[in-house]
């Protein structure tokens, strides 16, 4: 963990803002900065003269040390510090899929919200906030509750939550037989209930196969509604239906089947000596009626 953290502080300063009082929300129409003498922000109530003083925002490196000392929001850190490496350096002036990516999976974190507000101590951090601004309104509207992601986008931001990337890899455990169309059991269906109660599992309920996956996405969601929801489509539920109402008229159909075959035995063997025992005492009977 350590090296982690060491190799992490040692790449481009991390800061996820446009200005140093500018937060990655949707801007306002207003003014949208209030002057700051002190250097100490206050927020003023319009109902009283009494101020309430607001902590000072954190500062970049220490936000990024709290990032990377967590394992989920230092897993996601590493993911944007070389994914997003050509925009930082100014070799590309546009926010590729992969650098937005994953923005959007480490500032799902509350570790990595720090970064949002954290404030530069160099210069360099500061033309870092001015080139990953272009990213803001993506990342913005992809974080929104609303919002649908590709699944391996919404896979990136479990995975950036401690609780919910444990939940993921319990899921991906006991799970394999139905990824396999194979049965969904009770220890699936516990991590799957599990999974779903994660804060940070919501975009897994909603997000769309889009191809970038590195799994099966369509057979999963497939399997994991036929063998864990039982939920079928119409066309599942027609082909069910005629298969149920098919009569088999073969002769597989009337023959006894090879584990009752020593009880078919035993019932005729059983009927043979009940017919013989009749037949000896009708010939009984007989005999004495005429003596």
């Amino acid at each position: 963990m350590t090296s982690m953290v060491v190799f992490l502080l040692a790449m481009a300063p991390l800061s996820l803002v446009g200005s140093e009082n500018d937060t990655w929300s949707p801007r306002s129409r207003g003014s949208g900065q209030n002057s700051n003498m002190s250097g100490t922000r206050q927020s003023y109530s319009n109902s009283s003269s009494t101020t309430t003083p607001v902590p000072p925002p954190i500062g970049c490196v220490e936000a990024r040390i709290k990032c990377a000392l967590r394992a989920g929001c230092g897993h996601a850190l590493q993911n944007y510090m070389l994914g997003c490496s050509d925009m930082m350096s100014g070799r590309i002036n546009y926010c590729d899929e992969y650098c937005k990516n994953s923005l959007i999976a480490l500032t799902s974190t509350k570790e990595g919200h720090l970064l949002m507000d954290c404030e530069c101590e160099d210069n360099y951090c500061r033309e870092t906030k001015a080139r990953v601004e272009v990213c803001r309104d993506e990342v913005v509207v992809a974080n929104a509750d609303s919002s649908v992601l590709s699944c391996s986008v919404a896979q990136w931001i479990c995975a950036a939550d401690t609780l919910c990337a444990n939940a993921l890899s319990w899921y991906d455990k006991f799970c394999r037989r139905m990824f396999q169309g194979k049965g969904c059991s009770s220890r699936c269906n516990n991590s799957l209930s599990i999974l779903q109660r994660q804060e940070k599992a919501a975009k897994l309920e909603s997000c769309v196969c889009d191809g970038t996956e590195s799994f099966d996405c369509h057979g999963i969601k497939h399997n994991m509604a036929r063998l864990c929801f039982h939920q079928f489509d119409e066309s599942e539920l027609q082909r069910e239906e005629e298969m149920t109402n098919e009569i088999d008229t073969s002769s597989k159909a009337w023959t006894v089947p090879t584990s009752d075959a020593g009880g078919a035995l035993r019932a005729h063997s059983s009927w043979r000596h009940l017919t013989a025992m009749l037949a000896i005492a009708a010939w009984l009977t007989a005999v004495m009626s005429k003596t």
